[in-house]
């Protein structure tokens, strides 16, 4: 077995324990997420050289650099920055933004079924549209539209508290959506969005 075999081994398996600790806990632990992304560029060193440790830290940084956004602007948890760092990499360039992609749509599946569980689907298309633009919180402010973050409840508003009224909701798991995105990401090629859009 090769380094890209066992790098796509671990990283499916480090995302799925990721996925049961965010989902059982609300954290992803730093134990889980450090030893990972030095896994991924020893790995990346081992299987090519100085290009395979560069591919692995591109890889890191391509599939973490949006949730590193979204942390700096109060969007997203260290956890969610972490794991996709641990993510990229594991699986280097250019396969760390497929699995950038695949767990992205996941998570925005998950946030539409969260918004109709909760009996909100009157403002599913707004939601939907600031999660695309926000979800990685401050992209929006980037965008020059401020509001859509706090649409979604993800950045906190002027006050320091959440734009929604009565108790802030819930965001998005992303250590579930990371889980599930890198499994789908390595599953079958008519299963999974199309390899030649991230070569």
């Amino acid at each position: 077995m090769g380094a890209s075999e066992l790098a796509q081994g671990a990283a499916i398996v480090v995302g799925l324990a990721a996925a049961v600790s965010d989902a059982t806990t609300g954290r992803i632990p730093n134990r889980l997420t450090y030893p990972a992304i030095a896994l991924g560029l020893l790995l990346g060193a081992w299987g090519g050289g100085a290009s395979g440790l560069l591919a692995s830290a591109l890889g890191l940084v391509a599939a973490s650099i949006l949730f590193l956004i979204a942390f700096l602007r109060g969007g997203a948890g260290g956890g969610d920055v972490k794991i996709m760092a641990a993510l990229g990499a594991l699986v280097a360039l250019p396969t760390a933004l497929s699995v950038l992609a695949h767990a992205l749509l996941v998570g925005a599946v998950m946030a539409v079924l969260g918004i109709v569980w909760r009996d909100r689907a009157v403002d599913l298309s707004t939601r939907l549209f600031g999660f695309v633009l926000a979800l990685p919180g401050g992209l929006g402010r980037i965008l020059g539209l401020p509001g859509l973050g706090r649409i979604l409840g993800l950045l906190p508003g002027p006050d320091g508290e959440t734009a929604a009224e009565g108790p802030p909701e819930p965001g998005v798991r992303f250590g579930v959506a990371a889980g599930l995105g890198v499994v789908w990401a390595f599953a079958p090629a008519g299963l999974r969005l199309p390899v030649g859009i991230f070569a």
